[in-house]
């Protein structure tokens, strides 16, 4: 099972717990737990649009704040808010601006 697969288990069985604590309808669980299960692990976490490799060729400097683009990139891909390099990079210039070497 992939990490990715794991953290929603739990999170969906947190949900299952609470239903079931409350009104005990578990239509919704069912069907997510349906849905996950049908689900291949490259849906769940999908080969990561870019690198530190790539960030470094734009000329941004290795440090901290890779983790924090990197973990942006990945948040934006699930969502489906970008689905390719160039729109990977674009958000990254959008949320942590430009290079330091490429501003004038």
């Amino acid at each position: 099972m992939v990490a990715a697969q794991r953290i929603l288990t739990e999170r969906l069985e947190r949900h299952r717990l609470d239903v079931l604590s409350s009104n005990g309808r578990l239509e919704t669980y069912e069907l997510v737990r349906q849905k996950l299960a049908q689900m291949r692990p490259e849906e769940l976490k999908p080969a990561p649009l870019i690198t530190g490799d790539d960030l470094i060729a734009e000329g941004y400097v290795p440090g901290p704040q890779f983790g924090r683009m990197l973990a942006a990139v990945e948040d934006a891909q699930l969502e489906v808010r970008v689905s390719n390099r160039e729109q990977a990079l674009d958000l990254v210039r959008e949320q942590f601006g430009r290079p330091a070497a490429s501003v004038s």
